[in-house]
């Protein structure tokens, strides 16, 4: 990924540089406090998810590992501690519901097949921008953003899942109690 310097002010060759040095001069260890808080972690997603279609394997731990020392690394510190595993714990959380309503959506109505929310999301987006250039609006209610899905026939296993990610990736913002704005939509 190419790094504007006008949009974070560092230069990406002062950059690569300093991730450079941070690689080779500094390796981490977990402090006590990060293994009980990545331990804890870990066992929690084990029971949680032990009847899940997901399983939870050595894999997240290491990752969870790995990614508490790149933590201490980049604050060029040799002891990644609680609070960097705590930060990645937050962001492990973070793409486990991204992924979790992921799964969370069927294909159309009848078909028996599943698509991801990537796709669940360009086909209801698509549907509510013609919906909004045929009204000129760019608010729609639970209601109508159900119907709209209904006449697509976009099924869904959670619809708060899916309202979940649009949300959070900026196409539908939450403007009141069972009120998104498009924010595709050429009718703001």
């Amino acid at each position: 990924a190419v790094v504007s310097t006008q949009s974070t002010g560092i230069d990406p060759l002062m950059m690569k540089k300093y991730i450079a040095h941070v690689r080779s001069t500094i390796q981490p260890t977990l402090s006590d406090d990060a293994k009980a808080v990545l331990k804890e972690y870990y066992l929690q997603l084990r029971s949680e998810n032990s009847n899940d279609e997901t399983p939870i394997t050595t894999r997240q731990l290491e990752s969870l590992i790995r990614l508490s020392e790149s933590r201490a690394r980049v604050a060029q510190r040799s002891v990644a501690t609680g609070a960097d595993a705590v930060d990645v714990v937050e962001i492990f959380q973070h793409c486990m519901r991204d992924a979790q309503a992921n799964s969370n959506v069927a294909g159309p109505a009848g078909s028996g097949k599943t698509m991801g929310v990537t796709k669940a999301s360009k086909l209801l987006i698509a549907a509510l921008n013609k919906h909004s250039e045929r009204t000129c609006t760019s608010l729609f209610s639970v209601v109508e953003i159900k119907e709209v899905m209904a006449r697509a026939k976009i099924e869904v296993k959670s619809f708060d899942s899916l309202m979940y990610a649009l949300n959070e990736q900026g196409f539908l913002l939450k403007k009141g109690t069972n009120i998104f704005q498009l924010q595709t939509s050429t009718c703001l």
